[in-house]
């Protein structure tokens, strides 16, 4: 997912990444932004995967890290229609 500074989100379905690109430069409003941003583009992913007609998707981790319920990036894709699983966060 790309918006007008770049990348934002990259999915490697078949591998089970999710890949983040945070452009937050360290303060309280760019956070916030970043968030915003992040939801979006996570909600266009979710778009993207259901039109593709794919079936379901389990992503596991991100940037590297376990992608469980307690991850802060979870409760984005949660929002974006994504469901947590024991495997990650998983789209039907």
């Amino acid at each position: 997912m790309l918006n007008a500074q770049g990348a934002l989100l990259y999915a490697a379905a078949k591998a089970k990444h999710l890949t983040a690109f945070d452009q937050s430069v360290g303060h309280e409003a760019a956070v916030n932004d970043s968030d915003e941003q992040m939801r979006k583009a996570a909600t266009e992913l979710a778009y993207a995967l259901k039109r593709n007609g794919t079936g379901s998707v389990t992503f596991s981790d991100i940037n590297g890290e376990p992608l469980n319920a307690r991850h802060p990036f979870a409760r984005i894709l949660h929002q974006s229609g994504f469901t947590p699983v024991p495997q990650g966060m998983r789209l039907y």
